[in-house]
This record gives structure tokens, C-alpha cells and sequence, in this order.
């Protein structure tokens, strides 16, 4: 399983923290920075090509094409402003499940699917207790996740942004009836660093809020100025 955190150069900055955090708190888990123009830092980089090729618009075609560059069946997608809180739980659970179930699009690593509007409980395993997403509203959710990386590719189309992958992604992805599970555990629990496009250390607005401990905000801020 590749896992990916997407960036921007205009969100390249937030590379070093996420790094840092990911260091901290999934030490054993390899990640790779998937973008336009390479951060000003020490880590595994593909490149999608030139940024001005990629406006907010085609934000799904870059998608798309990092997706065709990999032959993994599972991958698992970040985005560059998910700064770890604490450290991640196993995903053997997650990887799994998705073996084994051939219409599961994408197993959910955080609150999303708990979240959701009357989330069925399935079963337990390896100390999860798993639950399907059957509110269809944000069914394609750009939180944390694993994916079955050709069922991906099936509901992406050229031509969105962020959002409209989310909502448009989220009503061929229900028309398909694929499916999207998750846990009451939720593995990986992050703050989302940006809000509004600027830094918030409060993590007041996302629900329930969260946000790093004052040691990692020290830390970055004595690494990073932030």
C-alpha cells in the first residue's frame, strides 16, 4: 500500500509540519509527498508536474494522474494540513477489510464515517469495531483514508476542484453503490491546520475540535516559525 499527502505549492509550507508531526507519531509508517514543485525539505517526493497546469479547477486531473502512476491496489491519501495529534493505531484492520470486500471503495481512518448519520454497525476486529457509511452525503470524503485505488479512479472525473470531488465524486459513488466503512477508534486522529486559508492552532471549528499539544506547537514553532 502507497500512502500519499497531497500539496500545493501554494500549501508547501505546511510539508514541514506534517512531516514532523508523521515523524513523531507514525515513525514506522513510509510516506511520500505527492506535488508540483519539490518543499525546501528532506523527504520522498513525486512530482505531478507544473503547478500552473494544475489550477484549483483540475485539481481531480492531478489526482487522477498520480493515481495512474502507481499499480498499488490500496493507497492511502493525506492532505498536506493533517498534522498529527497523537500517535496512529494499526491499520492492518483497514487493509483487510478492503481485501476482502471488492465494492469497498475506502475505509475511513478518522471520525467521518462514526460521524455520519446513522452509521451501521458490521462487526468487530483486531480491536476495531467496524461500522458502513450510509448517510451518501460526502460518501467521497478528502479525510484521511484508505482506498481502493481502481474504484477511485472510476468515480473521478477531469475537471473539479477539491470540492466538486467531494460532492459530485459523492453522488456517482452512490450511484455505483460502492461502499465506505469505518471505526468507532478512529486509527489516526489530526488537527486540520488551515482554515480558511490561514494557520489555526485553536481547532475550535472542526467537530469535535482538536489541535496539537503546546509541546508540538512549541516545536514548530522553534523549527518552522510557526
Amino acid at each position: 500500500m502507497k500512502t500519499y499527502v497531497l500539496t500545493s505549492d501554494k500549501y508547501n509550507w505546511c510539508v514541514g509540519p506534517f512531516l514532523h508531526q508523521w515523524k513523531k507519531y507514525a515513525p514506522n509508517w513510509s510516506i511520500t509527498v505527492a506535488g508540483f514543485t519539490k518543499p525546501d525539505i528532506d523527504c520522498d517526493f513525486v512530482s505531478i508536474g507544473k503547478f500552473e497546469d494544475y489550477p484549483v479547477n483540475k485539481w481531480s486531473d492531478a489526482l487522477i494522474k498520480l493515481l495512474q502512476q502507481t499499480d498499488d491496489k490500496l493507497v492511502c491519501l493525506f492532505l498536506e494540513d493533517y498534522w498529527l495529534v497523537r500517535p496512529v493505531s494499526r491499520i492492518v484492520a483497514p487493509k483487510a477489510i478492503l481485501d476482502d470486500h471488492t465494492a469497498l471503495i475506502r475505509f475511513d481512518l478518522t471520525s467521518d464515517t462514526i460521524g455520519s448519520k446513522k452509521p451501521r454497525r458490521l462487526y468487530s476486529l483486531d480491536g476495531y469495531d467496524i461500522f458502513e457509511r450510509t448517510d451518501p452525503q460526502y460518501s467521497l470524503s478528502l479525510q484521511a483514508a484508505v482506498w481502493n485505488r481502481q474504484l477511485l479512479l472510476d468515480v473521478l472525473v477531469p475537471g473539479e476542484t477539491p470540492w466538486q470531488v467531494e460532492l459530485n465524486g459523492s453522488e456517482r459513488l452512490n450511484k455505483k453503490d460502492y461502499r465506505v466503512f469505518g471505526t468507532a477508534q478512529w486509527p489516526v486522529m489530526y488537527t486540520i491546520a488551515v482554515n480558511k486559508g490561514e494557520l489555526d492552532k485553536t481547532g475550535d471549528w472542526m467537530q469535535p475540535s482538536r489541535t496539537l499539544s503546546k509541546n508540538d506547537w512549541a516545536e514548530l514553532e522553534w523549527e518552522f516559525g510557526i
